[in-house]
């Protein structure tokens, strides 16, 4: 995915995880980006019951609010997350 950003123009960096409930999250936005606000956890869980049946799915999100240093193209850094 290729986004345009300018320079003094800020944007939202977010992390979603399915399943699990992870244990352990590790990002940094790395030396082509300035960490404006963040993190920021989420989570959310879904419960449902049809005909007897239960089931259950959750979402944990990390976001982040950054700014370019300097001009060039650049990529975002990976994220390591342990579940389970």
């Amino acid at each position: 995915m290729h986004n345009v950003v300018a320079l003094d123009e800020q944007f939202h960096v977010t992390f979603i995880i399915e399943g699990g409930r992870p244990s352990d999250f590790e990002w940094e936005s790395g030396e082509d980006f300035m960490l404006v606000w963040g993190p920021q956890q989420g989570r959310s869980t879904n419960v449902q019951i049809v005909n007897g049946k239960r089931t259950e799915s959750s979402q944990t999100t990390y976001s982040y609010i950054l700014k370019p240093t300097k001009a060039g193209k650049f990529t975002i850094p990976k994220a390591k997350a342990k579940v389970k």
